[in-house]
């Protein structure tokens, strides 16, 4: 099997580096050299299927990286922490328009109203007058997270449908303390 002329050039680089330093960590390595990493060890491995050009020794190691998720909640805040702030303070919201923007959000719902338009955007549709918070994703999990955290109540019996009101003046959004010092370890 030929190899690629880049893992060729991979495999110059690594015996450069090689020469110059002695050895070579192919985690670190692959983050400077811009590479993914896997393709540092295939690199590493036909050096070794060579013959004795280079002895290796394999280590473990942990490290904790953010998801996409984890990415968002570092901008946004927790689920829990946005749920809580797409509640008004001066009288509450009603649950079932917080539950929709999880909808929206994630499940981007169009449907045909041949009356208005082709396709009308369902947060237009469902009350033009009645602005929709910005879409909350996993309101669901934050709902349940910030009633638990005694951040918000519920009244089932207001008019109108079930409304939320804040118990607390501030919340300390300690998910997204958490991944914001990992985001900075990370770096």
């Amino acid at each position: 099997m030929a190899s690629s002329s880049k893992e060729l050039d991979l495999g110059g680089l690594i015996l450069q580096v090689l020469e110059e330093k002695g050895q070579l960590d192919s985690f670190d390595f692959s983050r400077e050299a811009g590479r993914e990493h896997q393709t540092v060890v295939g690199a590493i491995k036909s050096l070794q299927s060579v013959g004795n050009v280079v002895s290796t020794e394999q280590r473990q190691f942990e490290s904790w990286v953010l998801t996409g998720e984890g990415q968002e909640v570092v901008e946004n805040g927790s689920h829990e922490a946005r749920v809580y702030n797409a509640v008004t303070s001066d009288g509450g919201s009603l649950q079932s328009e917080i539950m929709l923007t999880f909808i929206i959000s994630y499940m981007q719902l169009e449907y045909e109203d041949i009356s208005l338009n082709p396709k009308v955007n369902v947060q237009h549709k469902i009350s033009p007058l009645l602005p929709i918070p910005d879409s909350i994703p996993n309101a669901k999990v934050g709902f349940s997270k910030a009633m638990s955290a005694g951040w918000l109540r519920i009244d089932k019996s207001a008019p109108g449908g079930a409304r939320v009101f804040r118990k607390t003046d501030a919340i300390r959004d300690n998910v997204q303390e958490s991944l914001k010092q990992l985001a900075a370890e990370e770096n």
